[in-house]
């Protein structure tokens, strides 16, 4: 079971975005989507598209690394 989809709401309960995951392969030793697709409908025809060539694992990252504070660095 892979995602393929994913819709974004506002609080008011609109639809505002949606991402489509597609052509999975596999990238730093799992399965994962090469392209992700997100159409946005606050703006009409606006999108933007990411396409994932390769990737590799970064061992023993640190959990802190994910964390609120690490985001201002």
């Amino acid at each position: 079971m892979r995602p393929l989809r994913f819709d974004y709401y506002a609080k008011s309960g609109l639809l505002f975005k949606s991402m489509i995951l597609s052509d999975y392969k596999e990238l730093a030793g799992a399965m994962r989507p090469a392209v992700m697709h997100m159409d946005s409908y606050e703006i009409e025809g606006a999108w933007s598209e990411v396409i994932i060539d390769s990737m590799e694992a970064l061992p023993d990252i640190p959990d802190s690394r994910f964390s609120t504070a690490a985001l201002t660095r």
